[in-house]
């Protein structure tokens, strides 16, 4: 998960930090494209618990500082979409909220 604000790994959480948003977008992009692979390297044929040991030895494709700058270039355009969405429904669900709540106390208050 990408998330705008900082966070504090819990338990059973494994925090990866990089460098530069860069890295991040691209290691992001690998992780979730590749993450069936990543499972069944990492939990085995018993499908336990991924552990950090196993994590470690995933090789992650690593591609030219070029390629990842203009990955991350077109993938926070994109991000940037989805953060705008994400507030303009968070804020027709408030709107719907709103409009149910007034309706119902008029009728409350028309019916006595």
């Amino acid at each position: 998960m990408l998330t705008t604000t900082p966070v504090v790994p819990g338990r059973r959480t494994l925090a990866i930090y990089t460098e530069s948003e860069v890295d991040r977008m691209w290691l992001l992009h690998s992780l979730r494209y590749r993450r069936r692979e990543l499972t069944a390297v990492t939990q085995g044929e018993q499908a336990r618990a991924m552990r950090r040991k196993d994590f470690s030895r995933y090789k992650i494709p690593w591609p030219t500082d070029a390629v990842r700058r203009d990955f991350a270039r077109r993938a926070a355009a994109l991000h940037d979409l989805a953060y705008a969405s994400a507030r303009e429904r968070h804020v027709m669900e408030e709107l719907v909220v709103h409009e149910l709540e007034k309706g119902g106390l008029a009728r409350l208050t028309s019916a006595s």
